[in-house]
């Protein structure tokens, strides 16, 4: 399994009221949702042997029409993530060693077919892992 499969899965499952997607949500997808993207993979390399150890940087940001529920997503995806050990998706997911929170900005922008605002929160995760 892939560590974007397994993230995915472990989203989707501790957050009730919000599906997880990678990269863009669906097209008219309900509010509020998570959207998940990998923007860094950082290798760790040794001489004359691969150890396997990944740690890519996630970028989770959270959307919804009200500030206060935006918080809400958030707070139930660091809660999930933040300094998890372990199998991440169950028995046959990805093996990790420590998801790091790591940073967390907010955003606002303008829904362009309603004019009605909708909140971001943004973290960033790095994700220690074994391939």
């Amino acid at each position: 399994m892939r560590i974007e499969e397994a993230l995915s899965g472990a989203l989707n499952a501790a957050l009730s009221t919000a599906n997880a997607y990678p990269h863009v949500a669906s097209q008219n997808a309900a509010m509020p949702f998570v959207v998940y993207k990998r923007v860094s993979d950082v290798r760790i390399h040794a001489m004359g042997v691969d150890p396997n150890i990944n740690n890519p940087l996630f970028r989770i940001s959270s959307f919804s029409t009200s500030y206060a529920l935006a918080r809400v997503v958030a707070g139930k995806v660091r809660s999930t993530l933040q300094d998890y050990q372990g199998m991440l998706s169950g028995t046959t997911g990805v093996n990790v060693q420590r998801i790091f929170w790591d940073d967390e900005y907010e955003n606002t922008v303008m829904d362009p077919e309603t004019g009605n605002p909708v909140f971001e929160v943004a973290q960033d995760f790095i994700i220690w892992h074994t391939t």
